[in-house]
Protein backbone atom coordinates (compact mmCIF):
# COMPACT_ATOMS: atom_id res chain seq x y z
CA UNK A 1 0.00 0.00 0.00
CA UNK A 2 1.55 3.28 -1.00
CA UNK A 3 2.21 5.34 2.10
CA UNK A 4 0.19 8.69 2.86
CA UNK A 5 2.47 11.32 2.53
CA UNK A 6 4.18 12.67 5.72
CA UNK A 7 3.70 16.24 4.60
CA UNK A 8 0.08 15.92 4.76
CA UNK A 9 -0.70 13.14 7.24
CA UNK A 10 -2.06 15.88 9.16
CA UNK A 11 -4.33 17.98 7.16
CA UNK A 12 -7.26 15.90 7.75
CA UNK A 13 -6.72 16.60 11.72
CA UNK A 14 -6.26 20.08 10.42
CA UNK A 15 -9.21 20.17 8.65
CA UNK A 16 -11.47 18.83 11.57
CA UNK A 17 -10.32 20.99 14.13
CA UNK A 18 -10.83 23.80 12.13
CA UNK A 19 -14.65 23.24 11.70
CA UNK A 20 -14.89 22.27 15.53
CA UNK A 21 -13.33 25.40 16.48
CA UNK A 22 -16.44 27.17 14.63
CA UNK A 23 -18.99 24.66 16.42
CA UNK A 24 -19.86 23.72 12.91
CA UNK A 25 -21.15 20.26 12.50
CA UNK A 26 -20.35 18.14 9.45
CA UNK A 27 -23.69 18.31 7.59
CA UNK A 28 -23.62 22.27 8.00
CA UNK A 29 -19.85 22.97 7.27
CA UNK A 30 -20.57 20.17 3.83
CA UNK A 31 -23.71 21.89 2.78
CA UNK A 32 -22.19 25.46 3.08
CA UNK A 33 -19.12 24.34 1.13
CA UNK A 34 -21.38 22.10 -1.87
CA UNK A 35 -19.83 18.91 -0.19
CA UNK A 36 -21.75 15.68 0.62
CA UNK A 37 -21.07 14.59 4.15
CA UNK A 38 -19.76 11.38 3.76
CA UNK A 39 -16.77 13.22 1.32
CA UNK A 40 -16.33 15.83 3.79
CA UNK A 41 -16.00 13.26 6.89
CA UNK A 42 -13.65 10.83 4.63
CA UNK A 43 -11.79 14.08 4.10
CA UNK A 44 -11.36 14.46 7.77
CA UNK A 45 -10.34 11.01 8.68
CA UNK A 46 -7.93 10.76 5.85
CA UNK A 47 -9.85 7.72 3.83
CA UNK A 48 -10.15 10.45 1.05
CA UNK A 49 -7.84 11.73 -1.02
CA UNK A 50 -7.04 15.52 -0.36
CA UNK A 51 -7.50 17.89 -3.68
CA UNK A 52 -6.34 21.26 -3.75
CA UNK A 53 -9.63 23.12 -5.31
CA UNK A 54 -11.45 20.72 -2.18
CA UNK A 55 -9.03 22.20 0.47
CA UNK A 56 -8.99 25.74 -0.92
CA UNK A 57 -12.77 26.09 -0.61
CA UNK A 58 -12.48 24.74 3.23
CA UNK A 59 -9.57 27.01 4.07
CA UNK A 60 -11.58 30.10 2.64
CA UNK A 61 -15.38 29.31 4.11
CA UNK A 62 -13.42 28.83 7.66
CA UNK A 63 -11.43 32.09 6.45
CA UNK A 64 -8.40 30.64 7.71
CA UNK A 65 -5.45 33.07 7.75
CA UNK A 66 -3.72 34.02 4.15
CA UNK A 67 -0.39 32.75 5.76
CA UNK A 68 -1.42 29.15 7.21
CA UNK A 69 -4.04 28.82 3.90
CA UNK A 70 -1.20 29.26 1.37
CA UNK A 71 1.20 27.37 3.41
CA UNK A 72 -1.51 23.85 3.74
CA UNK A 73 -2.17 24.38 -0.18
CA UNK A 74 1.60 24.64 -0.95
CA UNK A 75 2.12 21.39 1.03
CA UNK A 76 -1.03 20.11 -1.39
CA UNK A 77 0.87 21.70 -4.75
CA UNK A 78 3.88 19.39 -4.06
CA UNK A 79 2.26 16.63 -4.04
CA UNK A 80 2.18 16.60 -7.54
CA UNK A 81 5.63 16.00 -7.97
CA UNK A 82 6.23 12.49 -8.30
CA UNK A 83 9.24 12.01 -7.16
CA UNK A 84 12.74 11.28 -8.56
CA UNK A 85 12.15 7.67 -7.47
CA UNK A 86 9.20 6.49 -9.10
CA UNK A 87 10.87 6.03 -12.70
CA UNK A 88 12.64 3.15 -10.68
CA UNK A 89 9.99 1.85 -8.61
CA UNK A 90 9.13 -1.27 -10.69
CA UNK A 91 12.83 -2.70 -9.25
CA UNK A 92 12.81 -1.48 -5.87
CA UNK A 93 12.37 -3.67 -2.66
CA UNK A 94 8.65 -2.89 -1.13
CA UNK A 95 10.50 -1.36 1.90
CA UNK A 96 12.61 0.96 0.16
CA UNK A 97 9.41 2.11 -2.02
CA UNK A 98 8.30 3.12 1.72
CA UNK A 99 11.07 4.15 3.54
CA UNK A 100 12.42 6.99 -0.01
CA UNK A 101 9.50 9.16 -0.07
CA UNK A 102 9.53 9.29 3.97
CA UNK A 103 12.93 9.75 4.12
CA UNK A 104 12.81 12.18 1.63
CA UNK A 105 9.95 14.38 3.91
CA UNK A 106 12.23 13.98 7.50
CA UNK A 107 13.25 16.55 9.43
CA UNK A 108 15.69 13.88 11.78
CA UNK A 109 16.05 10.61 10.74
CA UNK A 110 17.69 8.08 12.99
CA UNK A 111 18.83 4.49 11.76
CA UNK A 112 20.29 2.15 13.95
CA UNK A 113 22.43 -0.47 11.79
CA UNK A 114 23.26 -4.41 12.75
CA UNK A 115 24.41 -6.44 9.87
CA UNK A 116 26.25 -3.97 7.18
CA UNK A 117 26.53 -0.39 7.44
CA UNK A 118 23.50 1.81 6.92
CA UNK A 119 22.66 2.73 3.39
CA UNK A 120 22.66 6.03 3.73
CA UNK A 121 26.46 6.09 4.12
CA UNK A 122 27.49 2.93 1.91
CA UNK A 123 29.58 3.70 -1.34
CA UNK A 124 28.76 2.19 -4.28
CA UNK A 125 31.34 -0.33 -4.80
CA UNK A 126 30.05 -1.41 -0.70
CA UNK A 127 26.94 -1.85 -2.15
CA UNK A 128 26.99 -4.03 -5.33
CA UNK A 129 29.37 -6.25 -3.22
CA UNK A 130 26.57 -6.49 -0.77
CA UNK A 131 23.87 -6.97 -3.00
CA UNK A 132 26.02 -9.94 -4.53
CA UNK A 133 26.19 -11.46 -1.36
CA UNK A 134 23.00 -11.27 0.07
CA UNK A 135 21.32 -11.89 -3.10
CA UNK A 136 23.42 -13.38 -5.48
CA UNK A 137 20.37 -14.04 -7.89
CA UNK A 138 19.81 -10.37 -8.73
CA UNK A 139 21.09 -9.43 -12.05
CA UNK A 140 24.05 -7.15 -12.65
CA UNK A 141 21.65 -4.90 -14.66
CA UNK A 142 19.54 -5.12 -11.33
CA UNK A 143 22.23 -4.57 -9.11
CA UNK A 144 23.45 -1.39 -10.79
CA UNK A 145 19.79 0.18 -10.81
CA UNK A 146 20.08 -0.63 -7.07
CA UNK A 147 23.21 0.80 -6.39
CA UNK A 148 22.11 4.31 -8.48
CA UNK A 149 19.08 4.43 -6.58
CA UNK A 150 20.82 4.34 -3.44
CA UNK A 151 23.37 6.49 -4.30
CA UNK A 152 21.01 9.54 -5.41
CA UNK A 153 19.24 9.07 -2.28
CA UNK A 154 22.53 9.55 -0.35
CA UNK A 155 22.18 13.38 -1.77
CA UNK A 156 19.52 14.34 0.87
CA UNK A 157 22.86 14.21 3.29
CA UNK A 158 23.38 17.55 1.88
CA UNK A 159 20.53 18.96 3.06
CA UNK A 160 21.75 21.10 6.51
CA UNK A 161 18.07 21.35 7.29
CA UNK A 162 17.76 17.12 7.82
CA UNK A 163 19.96 15.96 10.36
CA UNK A 164 21.17 12.08 10.75
CA UNK A 165 22.24 10.59 13.56
CA UNK A 166 23.80 6.50 12.71
CA UNK A 167 24.01 3.69 15.30
CA UNK A 168 26.26 1.62 13.99
CA UNK A 169 26.57 -2.24 15.86
CA UNK A 170 30.57 -2.90 15.42
CA UNK A 171 29.44 -6.20 14.29
CA UNK A 172 28.21 -4.29 10.71
CA UNK A 173 31.48 -3.22 10.61
CA UNK A 174 33.04 -6.37 9.17
CA UNK A 175 34.34 -7.12 5.87
CA UNK A 176 32.30 -6.95 2.99
CA UNK A 177 33.68 -6.69 -0.86
CA UNK A 178 37.63 -6.76 -1.10
CA UNK A 179 39.87 -4.65 1.40
CA UNK A 180 40.46 -1.91 -0.90
CA UNK A 181 36.44 -1.80 -1.01
CA UNK A 182 36.08 -1.94 3.08
CA UNK A 183 39.10 0.93 2.82
CA UNK A 184 37.12 3.05 0.85
CA UNK A 185 33.89 2.46 3.00
CA UNK A 186 36.04 3.55 5.92
CA UNK A 187 37.19 6.47 4.57
CA UNK A 188 33.46 7.09 3.65
CA UNK A 189 32.26 6.27 7.09
CA UNK A 190 34.71 8.83 8.35
CA UNK A 191 33.74 11.69 5.89
CA UNK A 192 30.28 11.59 7.14
CA UNK A 193 30.82 11.86 10.69
CA UNK A 194 32.55 15.16 9.29
CA UNK A 195 29.39 16.64 8.43
CA UNK A 196 27.83 19.55 10.32
CA UNK A 197 24.67 17.42 10.25
CA UNK A 198 25.72 13.96 10.64
CA UNK A 199 26.03 12.55 14.12
CA UNK A 200 27.93 8.68 13.71
CA UNK A 201 28.43 6.59 16.96
CA UNK A 202 29.36 2.91 16.81
CA UNK A 203 27.67 0.45 19.31
CA UNK A 204 30.98 -1.79 21.01
CA UNK A 205 30.90 -5.47 21.06
CA UNK A 206 31.61 -5.12 24.80
CA UNK A 207 28.39 -3.05 25.28
CA UNK A 208 26.84 -6.39 26.56
CA UNK A 209 23.18 -7.42 25.11
CA UNK A 210 20.40 -4.36 24.16
CA UNK A 211 17.28 -3.81 22.22
CA UNK A 212 19.48 -3.46 18.98
CA UNK A 213 20.37 -7.43 19.14
CA UNK A 214 16.95 -8.03 17.67
CA UNK A 215 17.34 -6.32 14.89
CA UNK A 216 17.96 -2.41 12.45
CA UNK A 217 15.58 -0.10 13.65
CA UNK A 218 14.67 3.40 11.54
CA UNK A 219 12.97 6.94 13.68
CA UNK A 220 11.79 9.40 11.68
CA UNK A 221 10.94 12.72 12.88
CA UNK A 222 8.56 15.05 10.35
CA UNK A 223 7.68 18.97 11.02
CA UNK A 224 3.66 18.81 11.41
CA UNK A 225 3.30 15.14 11.54
CA UNK A 226 3.74 12.15 13.96
CA UNK A 227 6.70 10.27 14.37
CA UNK A 228 7.08 7.11 12.42
CA UNK A 229 9.08 3.87 13.36
CA UNK A 230 10.34 0.74 12.11
CA UNK A 231 11.27 -1.84 13.80
CA UNK A 232 11.58 -4.29 11.31
CA UNK A 233 11.71 -4.30 7.53
CA UNK A 234 9.11 -6.59 7.33
CA UNK A 235 6.02 -4.63 9.32
CA UNK A 236 7.48 -1.29 7.63
CA UNK A 237 7.30 2.37 9.08
CA UNK A 238 4.14 2.71 11.58
CA UNK A 239 3.59 6.48 13.33
CA UNK A 240 1.19 4.38 16.38
CA UNK A 241 1.59 5.37 19.64
CA UNK A 242 3.04 1.74 20.62
CA UNK A 243 5.24 1.34 18.23
CA UNK A 244 7.13 4.65 18.05
CA UNK A 245 7.61 4.69 22.21
CA UNK A 246 8.72 0.82 21.71
CA UNK A 247 11.31 2.50 19.19
CA UNK A 248 11.96 5.17 21.22
CA UNK A 249 12.92 3.05 24.12
CA UNK A 250 15.20 0.83 22.49
CA UNK A 251 17.01 3.73 20.88
CA UNK A 252 17.88 5.41 23.96
CA UNK A 253 18.99 1.83 25.58
CA UNK A 254 21.20 1.52 22.14
CA UNK A 255 22.48 5.44 22.44
CA UNK A 256 23.20 5.37 26.19
CA UNK A 257 25.83 1.76 25.33
CA UNK A 258 26.86 3.83 22.32
CA UNK A 259 30.85 4.45 21.81
CA UNK A 260 30.99 8.47 21.73
CA UNK A 261 31.75 10.43 18.63
CA UNK A 262 35.45 11.11 19.34
CA UNK A 263 35.49 7.28 20.31
CA UNK A 264 34.16 6.04 17.10
CA UNK A 265 36.50 8.24 15.41
CA UNK A 266 39.17 6.60 17.10
CA UNK A 267 37.55 3.10 16.07
CA UNK A 268 37.26 4.45 12.30
CA UNK A 269 40.53 5.47 12.16
CA UNK A 270 42.15 2.60 13.87
CA UNK A 271 40.08 0.30 11.62
CA UNK A 272 41.31 2.51 8.42
CA UNK A 273 44.99 2.23 9.16
CA UNK A 274 44.98 -1.59 9.70
CA UNK A 275 43.27 -1.87 6.10
CA UNK A 276 45.65 0.94 4.36
CA UNK A 277 48.89 -1.23 5.93
CA UNK A 278 47.09 -4.19 4.08
CA UNK A 279 46.75 -2.54 0.90
CA UNK A 280 49.73 -0.36 0.96
CA UNK A 281 47.92 2.53 0.99
CA UNK A 282 49.37 5.09 3.42
CA UNK A 283 47.69 8.18 3.36
CA UNK A 284 44.86 8.66 5.78
CA UNK A 285 43.83 11.54 4.34
CA UNK A 286 39.87 11.71 3.80
CA UNK A 287 38.19 13.06 1.06
CA UNK A 288 34.83 15.35 1.91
Amino acid sequence: MRPVPSKVRHLPAELRALREDRTLTLQKASAAVGFSLTKLQRMETGKRGLHYDDAAKLFAFYQVPEARSERMLALLADLGDPGWWTKFRAKLPEPWRQEIPLEDEAEVIRDYSLGFVPRLLQIPRYADALFADLQPYLSQRTREVLVGVQTTRQSILNRLDVRFHFLIDEAALRMVGSPHVQEEQFRALIAAANRPNVTVQIVPFGAGAHPGLAGAMVLLKFIGAPTMARMSEAEGFRDSDSTVRTAWHAWNAISGRASSEVATNHLLYHRLSALSAQTGQSNLSIVQ
